[in-house]
């Protein structure tokens, strides 16, 4: 979990972010081409070829589709109108909270208060939650249980949240019980739409930070969560 330079980790959340977006729309407006989302987003940009001119929309909606291009304002406000808070995705306080680029310090409980209120009651004591007090659960486990049975981005930023704080307090046997419930969290998210079709791209992001990632055949892999490879002095290799 060394930090990365802030470029780097801002263009792979910028594919992340760009992914989720593009893939919400394709799904709620049951669309399979990028074609077919952008016709009903933007319909007046794809105009029939008149007087020798291609129509006006240049493509973009394929480069959205393989997160190559983010969308300006305007494409943002467009989306809202057939698929309201979609551009919510793009601003989501979960990618704050998956910014490894630099350490995170004592900011957990801060980073955890900008995630959705089921994630916070996982991991704050319900009752002080709701009179606005942040008070950490006293059992361990419990949080990392409650957090694998949510398939969403929030449970896997919480999760990370509690990783990243147990590795830089040098706490590594915890890390590995975390990174363990992590890899059971990502599981779930990546069974459900419309976080399945960038499980390649949030797996991929999460395995040169958190877990050493072997693809062993198409549908199947080897994961280990790094704290644990580097207690032992292994050598960490991301494929």
């Amino acid at each position: 979990m060394e930090s990365e330079s802030p470029h780097a980790v801002h263009d792979a959340i910028d594919v992340l972010a760009g992914s989720l977006w593009f893939e919400t729309l394709r799904h709620d407006l049951q669309q399979t081409t990028a074609y077919g989302v952008g016709k009903r987003v933007q319909p007046h940009t794809y105009q029939s070829r008149v007087q020798g001119r291609w129509p006006q929309h240049h493509n973009l909606w394929a480069k959205y589709a393989r997160a190559l291009h983010l969308p300006g304002a305007d494409t943002v406000m467009a989306a809202n109108q057939v698929v309201p808070k979609s551009g919510d995705i793009l601003t989501g306080a979960v990618w704050t909270v998956l910014d490894t680029s630099k350490p995170m310090g004592d900011s957990g409980d801060e980073l955890l208060r900008g995630l959705h209120h089921g994630v916070q009651r996982a991991v704050f004591k319900p009752g002080p939650l709701e009179y606005g007090h942040y008070v950490r659960r006293s059992a361990l486990n419990l949080p990392l249980k409650l957090l694998e049975s949510r398939p969403d981005l929030d449970a896997v930023a919480a999760t990370v949240v509690l990783l990243r704080e147990a590795y830089e307090r040098g706490n590594r046997s915890r890390a590995f019980d975390i990174g363990r419930s992590l890899h059971a969290t990502l599981l779930m998210v990546a069974s459900c739409m419309p976080l399945c079709d960038i499980a390649t791209e949030l797996m991929a992001f999460l395995s040169g930070r958190y877990f050493l990632w072997r693809p062993t055949t198409k549908w199947h892999s080897i994961w280990m969560p790094l704290s644990f490879m580097r207690r032992r002095g292994a050598s960490i290799a991301c494929c």
